[in-house]
């Protein structure tokens, strides 16, 4: 699908999405490859989801302003947080959510570091 210009094959725009910690193998075939091997092999290990993301469909999306990871959940003046894999949740009353996993407590709530 590409044309190779002074013998480079540039692949720009190209994604590769999967699962968390999948490999996916991927074959470079072209006649422009050398005649005892004209394809070339490579394999891409996905990274895992980070803190502030959850997997949706093929991919790890940031939630994002207003939302987080999990839930809060907010006592006297404290709150602490139950990650969630797969779910986005609105910010509670207590909190700031700046996207992500970027947290912090409003005036007169705190957080255990």
């Amino acid at each position: 699908f590409k044309t190779a210009q002074k013998g480079v094959y540039n692949f720009k725009g190209a994604q590769i999405t999967g699962p968390p910690k999948q490999t996916i193998n991927i074959s470079v075939i072209s006649s422009a490859l050398s005649t005892t091997t004209p394809n070339k092999n490579f394999s891409i290990t996905m990274r895992e989801c980070w803190p502030g993301e959850i997997f949706d469909k093929s991919q790890c999306i940031k939630c994002g302003n207003g939302a987080i990871q999990g839930e809060l959940y907010a006592d006297s003046q404290r709150f602490t947080l139950k990650a969630s894999e797969n779910e986005c949740h609105q910010c509670p009353s207590q909190a700031y959510c700046w996207g992500g996993n970027n947290i912090g407590p409003k005036e007169g709530y705190w957080r255990i570091s």
